[in-house]
């Protein structure tokens, strides 16, 4: 086990994360996604499956 002052120490680089990571979360203002918005925009090769040599 730990001393307690390595174990506070520990238990603040613990705490400071978790708040590094809460307030790097995306924000929820993202316009929403529309399915099938780009429908027909991509091709791909009539030989896309044919080996390369």
């Amino acid at each position: 086990a730990l001393p307690a002052q390595q174990q506070q120490m520990v238990f603040e680089f613990v705490e400071f994360l978790a708040l590094k990571y809460v307030e790097s979360e995306p924000s929820q203002s993202q316009a929403p996604r529309i399915l099938g918005l780009l429908e027909g925009q991509g091709w791909m090769s009539d030989d896309f499956n044919e080996p390369l040599c």
